[in-house]
């Protein structure tokens, strides 16, 4: 294999890093006159973060671009981790037919010349049988390890208008929303969007001890440093003046919104805190022109009828390492659960400084 990653197809298959060759701009106009395709709206490469550095590979045949995959290595208090991910980049972006052999070519680069230790991608069922049987040429007899988790996420697609998303649900549906919104003007409860990052995570670690499905605290902290570290993250919530009644946070990734977690007050369930809160984030989100809500690990009733499961599947794959391994084992969720572990402290501080900027 060469400098630039060339592979056996029977084609000049090439890949490099272009990173820090190209700007943003060079990058989507590339993918948009070459490809014919876009990158989500309003994402940007390269992003600044002290956590992480991206990392954008160009899959060429010949002299022409056919694809790119766009990651990030992890980097926590400093220290490479091993690990690259596509979690909120665009990950792999060519034309349908050309997906295996990019596929194909960027396991090949990243395993045989960058020398990573870990790679995570979202990949379908069909692309994981063909890439498992890729990983057996490229590692050979060296052991690599292979975890795939599948994730039933739901998702809320949203017209342009509240009112219109209201008429496509049932009767009964509507009334209650409606009585919601109302009662909280009545109870004077106040609905906050824009809410400072520490009184946030003090908030919702406070709910998370009195929420109706009560958290682990540790977990409620291992989403705020998650949160912390991802950019386009915000925060709202319901209050009775300074009384958090709930919370609700996620992330903007171009046109779609991912809400990554809620907690409730219990005392207060049977006024439907919950659904309240809800239905005033959508009402914000679509006058912001969102135009999806992706519920990460499904939703319950009664938005879980009117928003359809996508299979969304994510594909671990690497080399053995005590590291990793030791990580993995604390929990499937992995790197994730080695961030819970992290203090929150530092994260509220860097998130803190990022907004004041």
């Amino acid at each position: 294999m060469n400098a630039l990653g060339t592979i056996p197809t029977g084609n000049d298959w090439r890949v490099r890093e272009v990173q820090d060759l190209y700007t943003h701009e060079m990058i989507a106009g590339k993918v948009g006159d070459v490809l014919g395709l876009a990158l989500p709206h309003g994402w940007r490469c390269p992003w600044k973060s002290p956590y992480r550095r991206p990392v954008v590979l160009e899959v060429q045949e010949g002299d022409v671009p056919r694809g790119y995959l766009f990651l990030w290595k992890v980097h926590l208090l400093g220290f490479d981790t091993g690990l690259l991910s596509d979690f909120q980049a665009p990950g792999i972006v060519t034309r349908e037919e050309d997906r295996g052999k990019v596929l194909q070519a960027s396991l090949e680069y990243i395993f045989n010349e960058i020398k990573i230790r870990k790679l995570e991608l979202r990949v379908s069922p069909k692309e994981k049988e063909v890439l498992e049987s890729c990983l057996e040429l490229i590692f050979r007899k060296e052991k690599f390890n292979v975890i795939s988790k599948e994730h039933r996420d739901r998702i809320l697609d949203l017209p342009n208008d509240f009112e219109q998303l209201l008429s496509r649900w049932g009767y009964k549906m509507r009334r209650n929303v409606r009585h919601y919104l109302r009662l909280s003007e009545d109870n004077q409860w106040t609905y906050q969007s824009k809410l400072d990052w520490n009184n946030f995570c003090e908030d919702s670690l406070f709910l998370s001890r009195k929420s109706d499905l009560p958290k682990w605290e540790k977990q409620t902290l291992g989403n705020l440093n998650k949160l912390a570290l991802i950019p386009g993250s915000f925060c709202a919530g319901l209050y009775k003046g300074s009384e958090p009644l709930s919370v609700i946070a996620g992330w903007h990734f171009g046109s779609k919104v991912m809400i990554l977690f809620q907690l409730n007050l219990s005392q207060r369930s049977g006024l439907s805190l919950s659904m309240t809160l809800r239905a005033l984030l959508i009402r914000e989100l679509i006058s912001q022109q969102v135009k999806q809500i992706i519920f990460l690990g499904g939703t319950r009733e009664p938005l879980k009828s009117y928003s359809p499961i996508v299979p969304r599947y994510r594909w671990r794959v690497g080399r053995p390492s005590w590291f990793w391994d030791k990580i993995e084992s604390m929990d499937r969720t992995g790197l994730w659960r080695f961030i819970s572990f992290l203090p929150v402290v530092a994260l509220k501080s860097d998130k803190a400084e990022e907004e004041a900027e």
